[in-house]
């Protein structure tokens, strides 16, 4: 089945565990203004709790576009002549790490 144009550009970011929502997921707004999907059981975090909570939200979304932008250039690098020492070098481990990372299994 072909993806549509959406589902083809949506990469949706996992935050948190099925087990601490199941009653339920709720959107709240810190004191910044900033928004964050909580647990509804963990919907009464306010103040500085609730904006480290949408801080490590922010994060992990960042962290994952970062990985999805390592895992291209990698793949670039690769294609354009470099060899797994190199890559391993660039991203600081051993040629033989990144290739079992990155490397075609």
């Amino acid at each position: 089945m072909a993806k549509s144009k959406r589902d083809a550009t949506f990469d949706p970011v996992t935050i948190g565990t099925a087990e601490a929502a199941q009653d339920g997921v709720s959107i709240v707004r810190a004191p910044s203004g900033r928004m964050a999907f909580v647990p509804r059981s963990v919907g009464r975090l306010k103040g500085e709790a609730l904006e480290v909570a949408t801080e490590l939200q922010e994060l992990v979304a960042r962290i994952r576009e970062d990985q999805v932008r390592l895992e291209q250039l990698v793949l670039e690098g690769r294609e354009c002549g470099m060899s797994w020492a190199a890559v391993g070098w660039c991203v600081g481990t051993t040629g033989d790490g990144a290739r079992k990372r990155w490397g075609e299994s």
